[in-house]
C-alpha cells in the first residue's frame, strides 16, 4: 500500500479534523483510522510519508492544521499513553519541530516491540544532530540477535541509509553483519519465504554469505521462488562454488527454468564443470527459443558431439517438430549462408505468426540485399511482430531500399504498424532523397505520424551541415514539387530554410 496523494490528503484531513487532537488523540476514532493507515504502509512508504507530511504543512494551507503545528515535546507523553502509542509517537517523529521529533525518538527508544524500528531508521538521517544522535543510540542498542527479525523486516530502510548523507554508513555493515551471524540463521531461513520480494532476495544473499556449507540447500530453495531475480541471483552467485559432484542435482531444475538467464548459467556450468553430462542439455539448448541459449550452446559443439551445426539445424527443420520449428529456422539463419535461403522462404507464408517471424529473421540474417523485395513486402504483414522483424533486417541497408517503394507502401498501408515501419526506413534514407516523403507525411491525418515527421524535419535542419552530400537535379525537382503542396503543414520556417539551402546548388 503506497502513500499516494489522495491517501496522504485523507490523513491530513483526519489530523486537522480533531480539535486539540494532541491531548485527546488516543480517545479519538480518527486515531484508529490513522493507526490503520500507518500500520499498512511498507517501510519505504513510511519514509515517503515522512517527507510528504512535512511538506504538506505548507503545501495544504487550506486545511486547519493549527493543532498539529502547535504540538510540543511535552505532549509526546500523552500520545505514549495510548494503546496505539507506536503509530502515534511514530507519526510525531515526522513533525517539523526538532524538539518534538527528538522527544518522539526518545519515547520510541523506550519501546521494545520492534514496531518502532522503521521510525528510528528514518530518523537516523535527521538534519538535527540531537535527533540523529538519539536515533543512532536507539538503533545501536538494538543490534543484537533478538532484533534480527525486525531489522530484516525493515531491510529496505537499512539499505536506504547508504544513499543518505547524514547517517553513519557503518550502521548498514553492522546490521548486515548481525543478520549473517549464526544466531540469525532461522531469521534468514524464514525470510526466504517472505511475501516481500525484497526481503526474500536479501535473505537468500545473506544466507549464502553466512552459511557456505548450506549452499546447495539455498539454491534449491531459491529455485522454487516465484521471483525470477532471486532464481537468477542464485544461479549466478552460487553455481561457481558448487562442486562437480553436487552439480547434477543442483542444475537439473535450472535447466528447465522458464527464465532464460537461469537456464543459460546452468548450461554454462554443466558444459564447463561436467561435460560428461552436458551433451543432451547442449543439444536441447541449440533448439531453445532464446538466441542467448543457442549462442552459449554453440560454444560447446565438441562437447555436444556436433561437427556441423548448420546440418544439425537443417536436420531439425526436416523433422518438422512444431516445438522446435521456430528455433530450427532461426538457427539456420544464425549459422547458414545465403544459399540456405531456399530452405526458409516457404515459411514466410506460414499461417503461424511465430514461424513467419522466425523465417523473416533468418532471411534477414542470411541475405538482406538479395531478398530485399521479399522483406519490404513483409513490412505489410498483418502481424506487427513480423513487420517489425522485417524492419530490423532492412535497417542496416536502409540507404539501398527504394524510396519510391517505401513512399508507395507508406501511402497504401492499411495498418498503422506498416506505415510506421515504412516511415522509419524513410527516416534512415539519404539526406535529400527522403525529404519529399517526409514533407508528405507531415500532412498525414494520423497525428502520431505527422508529429513524428515534423520532429524529423526539425532534426534535419539542425543537422544539415553534418553531411556534405549534394542534391541531384531529380532530388531538386521532387523536393520543389512537394514543398509547395506541403508547406502549410511543415514546421515554422522550414520551407524558407530549405529553399535557401537549395539555392546554393540550383539558382
Amino acid at each position: 500500500m503506497k502513500p499516494n496523494r489522495v491517501e496522504t490528503n485523507d490523513l491530513l484531513k483526519k489530523l486537522a479534523k480533531s480539535a486539540s487532537w494532541w491531548r485527546r488523540f488516543f480517545e479519538s476514532s480518527d486515531a484508529e483510522e490513522i493507526h490503520q493507515i500507518i500500520s499498512e504502509l511498507s517501510p519505504l512508504d513510511l519514509a515517503a510519508l515522512d517527507q510528504r507530511v512535512r511538506e504538506s504543512w505548507t503545501s495544504y494551507r487550506y486545511y486547519n492544521l493549527q493543532n498539529w503545528q502547535n504540538l510540543r515535546s511535552s505532549d509526546i507523553g500523552r500520545l505514549a499513553q495510548s494503546n496505539l502509542a507506536t503509530s502515534l509517537v511514530g507519526l510525531a517523529s515526522f513533525h517539523s519541530s526538532g524538539y518534538v521529533r527528538e522527544a518522539a525518538v526518545l519515547e520510541l527508544a523506550s519501546q521494545r516491540t520492534g514496531k518502532e524500528m522503521p521510525f528510528l531508521l528514518i530518523r537516523l538521517n535527521d538534519w538535527v544532530s540531537q535527533v540523529r544522535d538519539a536515533a543512532a543510540s536507539a538503533v545501536q542498542a538494538r543490534i543484537e540477535p533478538s532484533y534480527g527479525v525486525h531489522f530484516l523486516a525493515n531491510i529496505s530502510l537499512v539499505f536506504r541509509l547508504r544513499a543518505c548523507g547524514r547517517v553513519e554508513k557503518k550502521f548498514v555493515d553492522d546490521i548486515c553483519g548481525l543478520l549473517k551471524r549464526a544466531e540469525c540463521k532461522d531469521v534468514l531461513q524464514a525470510g526466504t519465504t517472505s511475501k516481500d520480494k525484497a526481503i526474500r532476495r536479501i535473505s537468500f544473499q545473506m544466507a549464502a554469505e553466512a552459511e557456505p556449507s548450506t549452499r546447495a540447500a539455498i539454491i534449491r530453495a531459491a529455485m522454487t521462488d516465484p521471483d525470477a531475480v532471486a532464481r537468477s541471483w542464485a544461479a549466478r552467485h552460487l553455481l561457481p562454488d558448487v562442486s562437480p559432484e553436487e552439480l547434477p542435482r543442483v542444475i537439473e531444475p535450472m535447466l528447465r527454468d522458464r527464465f532464460m538467464p537461469v537456464r543459460r548459467d546452468a548450461l554454462w556450468y554443466a558444459a564447463t564443470k561436467r561435460p560428461d553430462i552436458a551433451k543432451q542439455p547442449l543439444r536441447i539448448a541449440l533448439l531453445d527459443g532464446h538466441a542467448s541459449m543457442r549462442e552459449v550452446a554453440r560454444q560447446f559443439l565438441t562437447v555436444a558431439g556436433i561437427e556441423n551445426v548448420r546440418e544439425f539445424y537443417s536436420d531439425a527443420l526436416k523433422r518438422g517438430d512444431p516445438k522446435t520449428m521456430s528455433a530450427s529456422i532461426r538457427g539456420i539463419g544464425e549459422t547458414g549462408s545465403a544459399d540456405d535461403v531456399s530452405l526458409i522462404v516457404a515459411f514466410l507464408s506460414s499461417p503461424t505468426t511465430k514461424i513467419r517471424r522466425a523465417a523473416t529473421y533468418a532471411v534477414g540474417r542470411l541475405d538482406v540485399e538479395g531478398q530485399m523485395g521479399r522483406l519490404i513486402g513483409l513490412l505489410s504483414d498483418t502481424m506487427p511482430s513480423v513487420s517489425r522483424e522485417a524492419l530490423k533486417a532492412l535497417l542496416s541497408k536502409a540507404c539501398f531500399v527504394s524510396m519510391i517503394e517505401l513512399e508507395e507502401l507508406f501511402a497504401s498501408g492499411e495498418k498503422f504498424h506498416t506505415r510506421r515501419n515504412a516511415l522509419t526506413l524513410i527516416l534512415h534514407g539519404e539526406k535529400w532523397k527522403k525529404l519529399p516523403a517526409l514533407m508528405k507525411a507531415c500532412t498525414d491525418k494520423d497525428e502520431r505520424i505527422s508529429e513524428q515527421t515534423r520532429k524529423a524535419l526539425k532534426d534535419w535542419s539542425r543537422n544539415y551541415n553534418s553531411s556534405y552530400v549534394e542534391p541531384t537535379r531529380e532530388d531538386f525537382e521532387r523536393i520543389s514539387s512537394t514543398l509547395g503542396k506541403a508547406e502549410p503543414s511543415l514546421p515554422r520556417g522550414f520551407a524558407a530554410e530549405l529553399r535557401a539551402s537549395l539555392r546554393i546548388f540550383f539558382k
